[in-house]
């Protein structure tokens, strides 16, 4: 395929699938495997390393779908993201809320009183000390303040490289300020959402201008490429070893450079890896669990851990210490769940209007 194929291919693309690309859903299913296998895997190396990339790189994959944002005003954004993440994360919480009370009984989540629940649930940080029936949940309200956060430079702003400045000046002023210079217990990780945006500018970057991204790749050829994806996965690999755990709900960090490169690094070889591969009609073709996954993962988000908690307590493999079997189990949920995630996005949470 010529390189201006490719161009024009891609053009058609964007303009026809309203917000959905192929191979964006598959990169956000691929990376809910991650996510679902960080919260049970025994291996403490391969967590550590997860977690060095699977949370930002959602934030990143949220900054690819505000690609899209024709929107400028201030209201209906608000509305609009109210409506796409808010009020399902009420609803998942409340939808959760049953299977939360049955992994109490076994002393898998500690007990709590219904009113510290709905404080939990209002406040979106466990570390506040109060939990929410899905504390995973945490990142839908932190996407909603990191996208707002996002929002209002963006909108401010005339030219890329001003939205860049700006972005960064208020991370870093955030930092300055002492908003997020330690973990906190902010009400919807406030803190994080000031690190997060900066994957957000990131992700709107690399969707806005993948067209130019796909067309230096093409000229410096595939066997280039490949050394390119593979030395982003080196200095991902490298950063992370340097900078140890890091945790984005606990907002730990660590060296925040390392973090920062480590992140940007592993998910763009992802991303590319996903881009490049869904130039083939096959790949998509066979990845259409994955995509379909990828379209659905608020339900994942909210179900993934409390379902493994009620697996691990009455399925003896499952609640085997080794690995495999975490990555088994990981596997059943993520393919088992499926059905029943689309039944909850597609009938028990409001549709916004396109």
């Amino acid at each position: 395929m010529s390189e201006g194929a490719v161009s024009t291919n891609n053009s058609t693309m964007l303009k026809t699938t309203a917000r959905r690309i192929p191979w964006v859903d598959i990169l956000r299913g691929f990376l809910m495997f991650f996510v679902i296998y960080a919260h049970t895997t025994t291996n403490q190396d391969i967590n550590n390393y997860i977690y060095s990339f699977h949370m930002p790189a959602f934030f990143l994959v949220s900054g690819m779908t505000f690609a899209f944002n024709k929107e400028r005003r201030i209201l209906p954004y608000l509305k609009k993201k109210l409506l796409a993440l808010i009020v399902p994360y009420f609803l998942l919480n409340l939808y959760v809320s049953p299977i939360w009370y049955w992994t109490t009984q076994f002393g898998a989540e500690p007990q709590q009183k219904l009113w510290q629940l709905a404080v939990g649930v209002l406040l979106s940080n466990k570390a506040t000390g109060f939990r929410m029936a899905s504390n995973t949940t945490w990142f839908i309200c932190c996407l909603f303040l990191a996208d707002l956060f996002f929002f209002f430079i963006w909108r401010k702003c005339r030219t890329d490289i001003a939205v860049v400045l700006g972005c960064v000046l208020v991370t870093t002023s955030a930092y300055a300020c002492g908003i997020v210079a330690r973990p906190g217990a902010g009400p919807w990780h406030v803190e994080t959402a000031f690190t997060a945006m900066i994957f957000i500018l990131g992700g709107y970057l690399f969707l806005k201008y993948h067209e130019k991204i796909e067309a230096f790749l093409d000229r410096i050829g595939m066997a280039r490429t490949v050394l390119l994806i593979l030395l982003l996965f080196a200095i991902g690999f490298m950063l992370f070893f340097r900078n140890g755990r890091v945790s984005m709900i606990a907002d730990f960090y660590n060296n925040l450079g390392y973090f920062y490169g480590s992140a940007f690094a592993t998910t763009f070889g992802i991303a590319i890896s996903f881009m490049l591969a869904s130039r083939k009609a096959g790949f998509v073709k066979g990845m259409t669990l994955v995509n379909q996954v990828g379209k659905y993962t608020l339900p994942y988000i909210a179900f993934q851990v409390p379902l493994m908690r009620v697996l691990r307590h009455y399925i003896p493999f499952f609640g085997n210490e080794a690995d495999w079997h975490r990555f088994v189990l990981s596997l059943v949920v993520f393919f088992g769940f499926l059905p029943v995630a689309m039944v909850i996005q597609n009938y028990l949470i409001p549709k916004r209007k396109k």
